[in-house]
């Protein structure tokens, strides 16, 4: 209480006369008015003495006030926050511990109980303090002061103060998707997710374990890709992260083309694909180092044609199944044949053939010798086909054998004839 005091209102004291004694007021602790009485206030008995009273009032005390400051915006906070606990006023506990202070809940004030830590605070004043949980993403909490947990150095206690608050949210959950909205994948087919954001990160993973350097929003099965696919998603900022459902992904089996040579007298090469099966659909032949073959070659063909000078070298052909799926063949190497020439009727009485195949396309020449070696006749044409046949005559020669001999770009052949 204050000190209870007096005064005289009327008259005076004489001398060194003085009062004795103290007031007292009613008893009481609670807001409230209580009487002020005389108590043993006293003048000796020269005096008169008439007691005016008044009265004490008790008002409520300024609290002790608790707010959280990192709290304030109502903004949801990241995972590993510390919530922070301010008092208005020096505030010492008046609880055991922490635990029995605070509450911290999911959801609401009856929700499941979250353990958390808190520094030393058993003895001395404080103004703030903070509290450390292993929050989780997406979910929304409670958190409260209990009433008379804490007080100020004149004994006003806290009263009960609490606040909800949330978590960030989970990214976006992706759904995994195959090209095409295909249930199986051609082997080097693409998987894809949705809801792709560029300011997260992404992983692929396999059986649970993380595929190296996979990291974007599309992923190429390899040829023996077959399996669990799952991709993680894991916002740096926040700490949250999710995963989508599994996708098991399943591959056509394709079948590499098989592909036969067949050769005309070592001129014309016919490269063929074995489609027995009928799996193939369309074909595209090229250059064993991927560029397009010559414009003169049709090259969309179940077999590739190959005559003359384009004869000589090295392709390879891709065929797509009846899946839409791919593959390559391995390197094939055509190789020219030597060139041939035939000569008939080998008996004649006046003209024959020289059929010459060759590759190249120029002057030809036919030589007609005796057996002793001896040029009788020459003659030269100009061949300007792949096979070509020209008629040659031996008027004039006499009966017997002879040599024939056909030439052309280094190529040399003899045969023989007999003239009747």
């Amino acid at each position: 209480d204050p000190a209870l005091t007096y005064q005289i209102t009327s008259g005076s004291l004489v001398g060194a006369d003085a009062f004795s004694g103290s007031l007292n007021r009613i008893l009481g602790e609670d807001v409230g008015a209580y009487a002020i009485q005389q108590g043993t206030v006293a003048l000796n008995s020269n005096y008169n003495l008439a007691y005016v009273g008044s009265i004490m009032t008790i008002t409520p005390g300024e609290i002790p006030v608790v707010t959280f400051p990192t709290l304030v915006s109502n903004s949801p906070i990241h995972i590993n926050s510390a919530i922070g606990i301010s008092f208005s006023k020096a505030v010492e506990m008046t609880f055991a511990s922490i635990t029995d202070a605070v509450i911290l809940r999911e959801g609401d004030a009856n929700g499941v109980a979250v353990a958390f830590t808190s520094p030393d605070i058993t003895s001395g004043s404080l103004l703030q303090l903070t509290i450390t949980a292993g929050f989780k993403c997406g979910i929304s909490y409670y958190i409260a002061v209990k009433a008379g947990s804490f007080s100020d150095a004149s004994g006003s206690e806290v009263i009960l103060t609490a606040k909800t608050f949330s978590t960030d949210a989970f990214p976006s959950k992706p759904v995994i998707t195959a090209e095409n909205g295909k249930t199986s994948l051609c082997p080097n087919g693409f998987l894809s997710i949705t809801d792709y954001d560029n300011s997260l990160a992404y992983q692929w993973h396999l059986g649970g374990n993380a595929i190296y350097g996979e990291t974007t929003s599309q992923y190429q099965i390899p040829t023996n890709g077959e399996g669990n696919y799952s991709v993680k998603v894991i916002n740096d900022a926040t700490g949250c992260q999710v995963t989508s459902d599994t996708y098991v992904a399943q591959l056509y089996t394709v079948v590499p083309p098989v592909v036969f040579e067949k050769k005309d007298q070592g001129l014309l090469s016919l490269l063929i694909v074995d489609n027995s099966a009928k799996t193939y659909m369309s074909y595209l032949w090229t250059m064993a180092d991927g560029s397009n073959m010559p414009t003169d070659i049709e090259s969309n063909q179940q077999f590739l044609k190959l005559t003359g000078a384009s004869l000589a070298g090295q392709y390879m052909v891709q065929i797509t199944d009846i899946n839409g799926c791919q593959a390559q063949s391995g390197n094939l190497v055509a190789t020219a044949g030597t060139a041939s020439a035939m000569v008939y009727p080998t008996v004649t009485s006046g003209t024959f053939s020289v059929n010459l195949i060759h590759p190249d396309n120029g002057m030809l020449t036919v030589k007609i010798y005796s057996t002793s070696g001896l040029a009788l006749k020459q003659y030269q044409f100009n061949k300007s086909t792949q096979s070509a046949t020209f008629e040659v005559s031996a008027n004039g020669l006499i009966t017997g054998q002879y040599l024939v001999e056909i030439s052309m770009n280094g190529f040399r052949n003899m045969q023989r004839i007999v003239k009747n």
